[in-house]
């Protein structure tokens, strides 16, 4: 990435200036006030253009590699990644593959965040009905509080801590709340025990899009999973979730079609509905974690203002 390296560069000597300048001052010991606040605001205004710089790398980089994937595979959704709620392209690669489709506009989200950064929150504002689902109480109550409810016309925010004694019941009763069973999309995202989870609902629910997490340190055809356990909890480490090729091997009922960008978040489409895409290798269309592009810039923070509104103007 020599256009980062440059950037960077050009960077150093306005540091170096400036660092130069304080230590000068501080041993001679005629640093005045006036002198001081002088140099803390360049020091102000060099951290706010690194911050500039820094948002505007990480964009180009991930540009740059948009570009070599649509170049390789010019049918793969990851080619038109971007961001509005998700927590980097998800929004985009999904809008994408939901144009290829006959949507019913429904979704499901288990472990859906605080509700600000997933990968459905966009959907609500186009319309689609759809089940938010969490264990943790910190982020339903942030919901709640964002939100000024919990259940509305077209969102059942609900709380609880997945495991394979309950998951049958919670996909059945979300499907109730939907009132049909031709899901449109369910993202799954509970930093362990995904690949579990993936069979029932491949089994269960089986939507025409299915976004998964995989764990990107373990390129394909490496094949790997954790052993199951009800009371896993991420370390922040490397032992999460299952490889890609993993996700293949046991969703045999639906094409992988795109990863993101940044080698997070992987995306199936049910094999019967299926004709609108390419089908690549499971080689080429594997992205390897680049989490130091993860956290795309973002100039107005999020809120639940837009959603409230829609869903208060639902239920009148």
């Amino acid at each position: 990435m020599d256009f980062l390296h440059d950037r960077l560069k050009r960077m150093l000597p306005l540091v170096r200036s400036l660092d130069t300048q304080l230590g000068e001052k501080i041993r001679t010991e005629s640093v005045t006030h006036q002198e001081m606040l002088r140099i803390l605001h360049s020091c102000e205004s060099l951290l706010y253009r690194l911050c500039i710089e820094s948002d505007t790398c990480r964009r180009d980089a991930l540009e740059e590699h948009r570009r070599r994937l649509a170049s390789i595979m010019p049918d793969n959704p990851a080619a038109k990644g971007w961001k509005v709620f998700s927590q980097n392209d998800e929004d985009g690669i999904l809008q994408e593959c939901l144009r290829r489709l006959s949507p019913a506009k429904t979704f499901m989200e288990f472990c859906c965040g605080d509700g600000l950064e997933n990968n459905t929150h966009f959907l609500l504002l186009q319309g689609f009905r759809g089940v938010w689902l969490d264990g943790s109480q910190n982020n339903i109550e942030h919901i709640r509080t964002g939100l000024g409810g919990l259940k509305f016309n077209n969102l059942w925010v609900r709380q609880d801590f997945l495991t394979l004694d309950n998951i049958s019941d919670l996909l059945r009763s979300s499907l109730e709340f939907l009132g049909l069973d031709d899901l449109d999309v369910f993202s799954l995202d509970v930093d362990g025990n995904d690949i579990y989870f993936a069979e029932y609902i491949q089994e269960m629910v089986h939507p025409k899009i299915l976004i998964v997490e995989y764990n990107g340190k373990f390129p394909p055809p490496l094949s790997l999973s954790i052993e199951y356990n009800p009371e896993h909890t991420w370390q922040r480490d490397d032992f999460h979730g299952a490889s890609l090729q993993k996700f293949v091997d046991v969703l045999d009922r639906y094409m992988l079609v795109a990863c993101n960008v940044v080698g997070v978040n992987a995306f199936f489409v049910r094999k019967d509905v299926a004709s609108g895409f390419t089908e690549y290798p499971v080689e080429l269309v594997y992205q390897p974690p680049r989490l130091g592009l993860t956290g795309y810039p973002v100039y107005h923070a999020a809120s639940f203002k837009w959603l409230k509104q829609i869903l208060g103007r639902e239920q009148d």
